[in-house]
C-alpha cells in the first residue's frame, strides 16, 4: 500500500500488486527500446550497464521507488542514494559517481543548474535530466538542452498507475 493525497489533499492508500508494479517497469524497458528502434536515444546515452542514475526521490514515492529503484534493478543500472536533495551534493555524487542520469522535480533539475554554472564541479558524465509532478517552463528545458548540452525529459504518471504515464523527452520535448 502506497499513499498518495491525489486531488483532495487527504491521504488515501493505494493498492499496488506485484503485477501492476511489474507492469509499469516492463512498459518502461519497452518504451526505452521503441525509443532506441525510432532512433530517438541521443548518442551519448549509456547502455543501462554503464549508466548511473542518482535517486533524489523519496523510496516510498511511486518515481522514487519504481521508476528510479526498481527499474534500475531490473536493468542493471548503478543507483546512488542521496538521503535528502541538497545541490552542492549532488555535483559532487555526480563528479564522484559518474551520474548518468537525474530525476527530479523541476524544482530539483533547476536548482542544480544554478549550483553547476558556479562550480568547478565536473559533471560530463551527466547525459540525461528528467523531472516528474509538474511542468517545466520553456526556458528551463532550453537552458538544459542548450547551455548545459543534456537529454531533458518530462514524466507524468499517479501513485495509482504505479508512476506510469506519459513520457516526453529529446527531440519532442525541446520543440
Amino acid at each position: 500500500i502506497l499513499y498518495t493525497s491525489g486531488s483532495t489533499g487527504h491521504p488515501k492508500g493505494v493498492v499496488a500488486s506485484h503485477r501492476s508494479i511489474l507492469t509499469s517497469i516492463i512498459s518502461w524497458i519497452l518504451l526505452g527500446v521503441a525509443s532506441e528502434q525510432a532512433g530517438e536515444i541521443p548518442p551519448n546515452t549509456p547502455a543501462a550497464e554503464d549508466a548511473v542514475a542518482l535517486l533524489t526521490i523519496p523510496l516510498f514515492h511511486v518515481t522514487g521507488c519504481h521508476s528510479l529503484f526498481l527499474l534500475s534493478l531490473i536493468i542493471g543500472r548503478k543507483l546512488v542514494m542521496m538521503d535528502k536533495w541538497d545541490p552542492e551534493q549532488a555535483l559532487v555524487l555526480i563528479e564522484q559517481e559518474k551520474i548518468t542520469y537525474v530525476n527530479g522535480v523541476p524544482t530539483t533539475s533547476q536548482e542544480l543548474l544554478d549550483a553547476a554554472e558556479n562550480s568547478e564541479r565536473n559533471i560530463s558524465s551527466l547525459v540525461d535530466l528528467f523531472s516528474g509532478g509538474a511542468a517545466r517552463p520553456p526556458e528551463h528545458v532550453r537552458r538544459i538542452s542548450e547551455d548545459f548540452k543534456l537529454n531533458p525529459g518530462n514524466g507524468y504518471g499517479l501513485t495509482e498507475t504505479n508512476a506510469m504515464g506519459a513520457v516526453n523527452s529529446g527531440k519532442t520535448y525541446i520543440q
